[in-house]
């Protein structure tokens, strides 16, 4: 029987359904969009930023977005920056959930806190995400949004 390389015991193990919340820890960059509504108007925002977690599931990291809306003849695209400070789980079958504070860095801007369904499409090389729920923290208003995220493992 030949002998197998350690990229190919990992990757057979990944594929297997035997995920830790350890093997996340590294450095992502990723890419969302999605809808929000504001007083009945429909948003579109995209974005795109870098985060790392650590293997206690603690996420940290920044992004970028625009968002502009879809009717109206004042619609014009906005960007912001957010800060990004949150926490991720994974169980075993790479399904989990993340819970991720969106503090604004530009004035005049929400901040947000986001709950997320997440799965792991194959291996801990890729993170997908789509909203569960968002409020707005100061006031624990639910913020009507619904956002995809994908993420890729990039060098530390």
């Amino acid at each position: 029987m030949p002998t197998r390389l350690r990229s190919q015991r990992t990757a057979s193990k990944a594929t297997s359904g035997w995920f830790t919340p350890d093997q996340l820890a590294g450095a992502y960059a990723f890419k969302f969009s999605g809808y929000a509504v504001q007083n009945s108007d429909p948003w579109f925002l995209t974005g795109l930023g870098r985060f790392q977690i650590d293997a206690a599931g603690r996420l940290t990291g920044k992004h970028r977005s625009a968002i502009t809306a879809l009717k109206g003849q004042a619609a014009h695209l906005r960007a912001s920056e957010y800060r990004l400070d949150g926490s991720i789980s994974i169980d075993g079958d790479g399904t989990g959930t993340a819970s991720i504070l969106f503090s604004a860095i530009t004035p005049g801007r929400l901040n947000l806190l986001g709950d997320f369904f997440v799965v792991l499409p194959g291996s801990a090389e890729r993170i997908w995400m789509i909203s569960s729920k968002c409020t707005i923290p100061e006031t624990r208003e639910l913020a009507d949004e619904l956002v995809n995220l994908e993420a890729v493992r990039v060098p530390s």
